[in-house]
């Protein structure tokens, strides 16, 4: 499928209907995602901090930085394989590729590391949905892949159920 990168041609295949995600719900999720991987990156920290000392002393911090970004790309890669973080679930937003198929490993750890960049570059990844045609962040951009509103009300293998039969017709 060919795209320009309007809102209907970056959208699911025929007969599946879900709109982007307003960048609203999106700021919101990724508001509710920090506190989630605040706690994860917690959680490791009780593991890393200890094994870092054994380290020479100039080196444990950034072993221990570089340890939380995996333990953080790990998190992310994952959820977004199966479709959703637990945050995006909470607001109803599935990430999928522009063509609405789901994210392989690739895919999500090539939007992880756009993500990340966007993130160290003061946050300039995620302030480009203010000037984007789509409102996309630059991540999504990058990476092809698109956030989109879904019936929370259903769970996600349905939504992939009824995504699949809408292919096949």
């Amino acid at each position: 499928m060919e795209t320009t990168g309007t809102t209907a041609e970056v959208g699911p295949p025929a007969g599946v209907s879900w709109p982007l995600a307003s960048r609203r719900r999106r700021f919101a999720s990724l508001s509710y995602e920090a506190f989630l991987l605040t706690a994860v990156l917690f959680v490791a920290s009780f593991i890393l901090v200890p094994i870092t000392q054994i380290l020479p002393p100039g080196s444990r911090r950034t072993v221990l930085q570089a340890a939380l970004c995996g333990v953080a790309g790990t998190y992310c890669v994952y959820c977004w394989r199966k479709g959703q973080t637990l945050a995006m679930k909470a607001w109803g937003i599935v990430v999928r590729r522009a063509d609405g198929g789901a994210l392989d490993t690739r895919g999500a750890g090539l939007r992880y590391l756009w993500a990340l960049l966007g993130l160290f570059a003061a946050g300039a990844g995620f302030l480009w949905s203010f000037v984007d045609r789509d409102s996309q962040f630059l991540h999504d951009r990058l990476a092809g892949t698109r956030l989109f509103d879904v019936d929370r009300s259903a769970p996600l293998e349905a939504r992939d159920h009824e995504h699949a039969g809408s292919q096949e017709q």
